[in-house]
C-alpha cells in the first residue's frame, strides 16, 4: 500500500536525521514497516501471476471459439452460395453463334 511505502520512507528519513540514542527503536520500527511492506508487495505479486495465468488459459481455447466458428461456417456458405450463383449464370447464358 501507498500509505504504508510512505511510512517507510518517512522513518528512513527519520533515522538518517535520529540522534544515536533514538536510532534503535527508529531502526525497529523500519524493520517492521519494511516486512509488512515486502509481505504486501510479495502477495501482491502473487496475485497478480495468478491473474496473468488465468488469462492465459481463459485466452487459450481447447477448440475454436463458438462465435469464431459460426463465422467460418457462414463465410463458407456464402462462398458456396456465390459459386453456384456463378455457375447458374454461366449455365443460363446462351452459347451465342460465332459472327461473320
Amino acid at each position: 500500500r501507498r500509505d504504508l511505502a510512505t511510512r517507510v520512507a518517512s522513518v528512513e528519513r527519520a533515522l538518517r536525521l535520529a540522534p544515536a540514542e533514538a536510532r534503535g527503536p527508529l531502526a525497529e520500527a523500519h524493520a517492521g514497516l519494511t516486512a509488512q511492506l515486502e509481505s504486501g508487495v510479495a502477495a501482491y505479486e502473487r496475485l497478480v501471476v495468478a491473474a496473468a495465468g488465468y488469462l492465459a488459459e481463459d485466452a487459450r481455447p481447447e477448440a475454436a471459439h463458438p462465435a469464431a466458428a459460426r463465422l467460418t461456417e457462414a463465410t463458407d456458405l456464402l462462398h458456396g452460395v456465390a459459386s453456384a450463383l456463378a455457375e447458374l449464370r454461366a449455365v443460363g447464358t446462351p452459347l451465342r453463334a460465332p459472327t461473320r
